[in-house]
């Protein structure tokens, strides 16, 4: 292979014969190589969508009171519905190929939103809860007497 700087961009240039992919002989490295960024890119993003959408949830239960049973429910639903996405993703990117790396991306990009968005947003809520809270006190307590 040699490595060349034409117009400003860096290109592959293939030795005929020496690199194939998907048996053409001459593509340039450098479309593979965009390709797999690609799918890293797109997992990592699955990968905060599927926490936002847990996120929602979490907030759901919040909001309404559960049992046990009935958060037990929720998350068998949401890691079949996550488990569909992954897959579809795989499916979509590789055409259903499994790629470890892209496994891990995707838990990557549900601990970086954990650790980055979604402990800052529940910390806003449970203030804003408090605050709400203690303005209902005070009016109930005004109104009683």
């Amino acid at each position: 292979m040699i490595w060349g700087r034409i117009a400003g961009q860096i290109r592959v240039i293939t030795v005929p014969g020496l690199f194939e992919l998907s048996g053409m002989s001459g593509t340039r490295f450098s479309e593979a190589v965009f390709h797999e960024a690609h799918a890293c890119w797109r997992s990592l993003a699955v990968g905060i969508v599927l926490m936002m959408i847990y996120d929602i949830f979490r907030l759901f239960r919040l909001l309404v009171k559960h049992s046990a049973w009935m958060i037990g429910v929720e998350d068998v639903i949401y890691w079949v519905f996550a488990s569909f996405t992954v897959f579809g993703l795989f499916y979509l990117e590789n055409d259903g190929a499994l790629r470890f790396y892209m496994i891990g991306v995707v838990i990557l990009g549900m601990i970086l939103y954990d650790r980055i968005v979604s402990t800052n947003f529940f910390r806003v809520l449970k203030k804003a809860g408090r605050c709400f809270r203690i303005k209902i006190r005070k009016k109930t307590q005004k109104q009683s007497r």
